[in-house]
């Protein structure tokens, strides 16, 4: 990856390291419901925005590994296989650190470790 090109991926990531807060935000307790399905729909939505938490979390952190790794003069490369990853997929996601044929490796790994 040519350097005039890092200016663009710092930017976006800054960004969006900027725009999502990206701090753990303290879980609010509120009351459980006496009705059963008024309990049901509480858990579903705590659980659901726990997952949202997660996933935010999670990009955060693969965004200050991209930051490093732009830093360290490795960005665009992939971790995995070592090749280039594709201006497209950087465009898409700056914080990926692995190629798309990596991606879908990966992913397919993870798939068959939770059918196990």
């Amino acid at each position: 990856m040519k350097n005039e090109n890092y200016q663009t991926y710092l930017k976006a990531l800054e960004q969006f390291l900027e725009s999502c807060n990206c701090r753990l935000r303290p879980v609010e307790e509120s009351p459980i419901p006496a009705d059963w399905e008024d309990r049901a729909a509480a858990n579903h939505d705590r659980y659901v925005e726990n997952l949202d938490e997660e996933i935010r979390w999670q990009t955060c952190e693969a965004a200050r590994r991209a930051l490093r790794r732009i830093e360290d003069g490795e960005f665009g490369t992939c971790v995995e296989c070592g090749h280039s990853i594709s201006a497209a997929r950087l465009a898409a996601l700056p914080w990926t650190d692995c190629c798309l044929e990596c991606q879908a490796r990966r992913e397919a790994a993870e798939a068959m470790a939770k059918a196990a």
